[in-house]
């Protein structure tokens, strides 16, 4: 899983990944990353920490990510 922290995803180069993780953590709180799976992760997204909401199942495992996106 190393190449994740190289390369996390096509767009994001590893240094800026994990600054970008560690200010949204210091900042708001919480720090999602969203993983695109094909049985093992293949790539890694930050998701926006103001925006995230995590639902949760009643097995209390994450269901799924609600991104409250506001639109003007």
């Amino acid at each position: 899983m190393h190449y994740l922290l190289k390369k996390p995803n096509p767009k994001k180069a590893g240094a800026d990944f994990v600054s970008e993780l560690i200010a949204s953590k210091l900042l708001c709180g919480n720090s999602y990353i969203l993983s695109a799976l094909d049985s093992y992760p293949k790539e890694i997204y930050l998701l926006p920490a103001l925006v995230t909401e995590l639902v949760i199942a009643h097995n209390n495992l994450v269901a799924y990510f609600d991104l409250k996106l506001f639109v003007c």
